[in-house]
């Protein structure tokens, strides 16, 4: 049988690697992206797109991008371009699937 996931498994999994990396002595935070809707239903689009779920600082300083992927979750053409540029500048990215994958 197959395994669902949920949006809250990903956010679980999210804020189990917020934690590990912070223990790590990276600086790292939520990097939300996407729309988003008001109480009205107006949209709202936030964040870069193809952007990193988390955006930080390892310990030595060095830019760190993470993609957390539950499932058979892939990075989309979008998200390549976005860690493509950003590894070309001299950062580190983390396609993430589960916690040992953030081992710095």
């Amino acid at each position: 049988m197959k395994k669902e996931y949920s949006g809250a498994d990903h956010m679980r999994l999210k804020n189990r690697i917020l934690m590990r990396l912070s223990e790590q002595g990276a600086m790292v935070w939520n990097n939300p992206t996407g729309v988003f809707y008001t109480r009205t239903g107006q949209p709202i689009k936030v964040g870069v797109p193809g952007a990193a779920d988390i955006i930080g600082l390892t310990a030595r300083g060095q830019a760190l991008a993470v993609e957390v992927k539950t499932g058979t979750g892939r990075l989309s053409p979008e998200q390549k371009k976005w860690r493509d540029v950003f590894c070309a500048h001299g950062g580190l990215h983390i396609e993430a699937h589960k916690l040992e994958d953030v081992e710095l």
